[in-house]
């Protein structure tokens, strides 16, 4: 199937034309779409979330592999082209609204995420799905070729988004995705992210005490952890060095350095010297 011509030929044919502010990049590409199913390793008892299904070329896939496939789409527009394919599949099931107000707990206890996801969304999404009571057992979505670099970034490379992302699962970029592989042809590369032994926060406190002691470590752009603790926590210094000194780490370490198991040793470390009851 040439996809761009089938692309073009929708659009004309519905009157439609690519949303830029809803992220509207149509994938063109077939083995881009067979590189997504399969990494998502959907078998015939899965049900799958698809968020944004637009013209329903990676939809289709998915129906033909999944139980049940629920596409939630926010342009009513597309809605009435999707509502024509849920007419030909008993195993789709179409939401008509933004996934933000997407209620997951009404979905089975395990489900798949799969997805070209919007752009200008992605935070948000994986925050709302990671941080989540119902969290997905896997996420397979495109996402720019930047953010899944940083996102599947190790020690040294740290920042808020790679450790929001691997605090909850176990990140990898199965391929990148060049930008002629849309229509309209985006401004960026691409990439397939796979999240995978995704588990929900046992401890919502921990959780939080997890948060807010990264985001002090970070508040300070090029400082060392000793110096962002100290004006995060306002305690005496030679206090968190004395702490990193204990857990084997270097008093000089910057936050970008720490892997999830350090930053948990240094949290148990503060949580008995009792820095979070002001917190």
């Amino acid at each position: 199937m040439d996809l761009l011509k089938t692309t073009k030929d929708l659009l004309k044919q519905n009157h439609l034309v690519p949303d830029n502010a809803k992220s509207q990049n149509f994938l063109i590409n077939e083995k881009v779409y067979d590189a997504i199913v399969e990494s998502a390793s959907i078998n015939k008892s899965d049900v799958v979330l698809e968020i944004g299904p637009g013209l329903g070329f990676l939809t289709t896939r998915l129906l033909a592999k999944a139980e049940l496939v629920v596409a939630v789409e926010v342009d009513d527009r597309l809605v009435f082209l999707l509502n024509k394919l849920a007419k030909q599949y008993a195993n789709l099931k179409i939401i008509n609204k933004n996934v933000l107000g997407f209620d997951e707990s009404e979905l089975v206890d395990s489900y798949k995420l799969v997805a070209n996801l919007p752009y200008h969304l992605t935070g948000k999404i994986f925050k709302k799905f990671l941080s989540s009571e119902y969290p997905p057992q896997s996420l397979v979505v495109l996402v720019q070729k930047e953010v899944a670099d940083r996102i599947c970034a190790g020690p040294g490379k740290h920042s808020l988004l790679s450790l929001s992302i691997q605090y909850y699962g176990r990140s990898e970029k199965v391929s990148d995705v060049s930008a002629d592989s849309f229509f309209p042809v985006p401004k960026v590369d691409s990439a397939i992210l796979r999240v995978s032994d995704i588990k929900p926060a046992s401890d919502k406190q921990a959780e939080k005490r997890f948060w807010q002691t990264v985001k002090i470590g970070f508040s300070g752009k090029r400082k060392t952890l000793v110096h962002n603790l100290f004006s995060g926590f306002q305690k005496d210094k030679k206090e968190f060095r004395g702490v990193l000194q204990k857990i084997d780490l270097s008093e000089k370490i910057r936050a970008q350095e720490l892997s999830i198991d350090d930053w948990e040793k240094l949290i148990l470390e503060l949580v008995q010297k009792g820095y979070y009851k002001k917190l």
